[in-house]
């Protein structure tokens, strides 16, 4: 289940968070400041309205086995290695790769 003692430390400290589930922003509510043509052009529109169900369990594992390997995101949930490059990590998201650029 973990990828060392480490990971496993890290899950035991999660385990003790709460996963607060994402906020959708409805543009609509808030067309009379014209907020959504910022979001759009900066590329972050659709990520502000992702509508997707939590599993706080996967949550914590992911980020418990987290590594950064050569630009690549690493981690292992229950037994299945997940790699995810930045543009693979960018495009889950639903925005701009190049906002990612440190990883």
């Amino acid at each position: 289940m973990f990828v060392n003692e480490h990971a496993q430390a890290l899950f035991s400290l999660y385990s003790n968070r709460e996963i607060i589930p994402g906020r959708v922003i409805r543009f609509r509510d808030f067309a009379e400041f014209n907020l959504e043509r910022h979001f759009v052009r900066a590329g972050w529109n659709k990520f502000l309205e992702i509508e997707e169900p939590v599993y706080p369990e996967l949550v914590k594992l992911f980020y418990s086995n987290l590594s950064i390997n050569n630009g690549v995101l690493v981690s292992l949930i229950r037994g299945k290695v997940i790699r995810l490059t930045r543009a693979e990590f960018a495009a889950l998201l639903s925005i701009p790769d190049q906002v990612y650029r440190h990883i």
